[in-house]
């Protein structure tokens, strides 16, 4: 049975690969999203310090990966095209979202979304928030189908252009 659970500093050799399959499974897509070594070992050693990191562990073997940052996210401060459901700093972001390609179709995305949910209620945020790339055609789909409104466009590094959802849970 597969739990998700906090992700600690020794889990970094066992999520680098569901990081490399989903980069892999990515470009197959031909989308350049996490391309570029990115999200690379020092960014998941830096989630795992600085905020919510999580593993999807399947008795002891790491079948996903996410992360559920506390506020502010800078990257969301200038939002393109639109405007956010909630307008202050009490909200979640989920980033991060990889699933092993063993495990690939198994509905483990949604466990992802229900669990930066419920952590993001029980922390008192007013919405949750999580962005992808235009042609993530499944993150897109995952985020709508968990109630997530499409709010405008945000931009990594001056122009990599993504896609912002917002939940509001108040």
């Amino acid at each position: 049975m597969i739990k998700i659970k906090r992700a600690s500093l020794d889990d970094i050799d066992a999520i680098m690969p569901v990081i490399k399959n989903a980069q892999e499974y990515l470009a197959a897509q031909n989308i350049d999203q996490w391309q570029n070594d990115f999200p690379n070992r020092g960014v998941v050693e830096n989630d795992i310090k600085t905020a919510e990191a999580y593993i999807l562990d399947d008795n002891g073997r790491v079948a996903g990966y996410f992360v559920l940052y506390a506020p502010p996210e800078p990257v969301y401060d200038d939002l393109d095209g639109g405007s956010w459901l909630y307008s202050g700093e009490n909200y979640g972001a989920m980033h991060r979202v990889a699933i092993s390609g063993d495990y690939r179709g198994q509905g483990l995305a949604h466990m992802i979304y229900d669990k930066c949910e419920a952590r993001s209620r029980e922390l008192g945020y007013a919405s949750l928030r999580v962005d992808t790339h235009p042609e993530n055609k499944i993150m897109r789909h995952m985020a709508e189908s968990h109630g997530f409104g499409e709010c405008g466009y945000v931009y990594y590094y001056g122009n990599m252009q993504r896609i912002a959802f917002e939940k509001l849970l108040k």
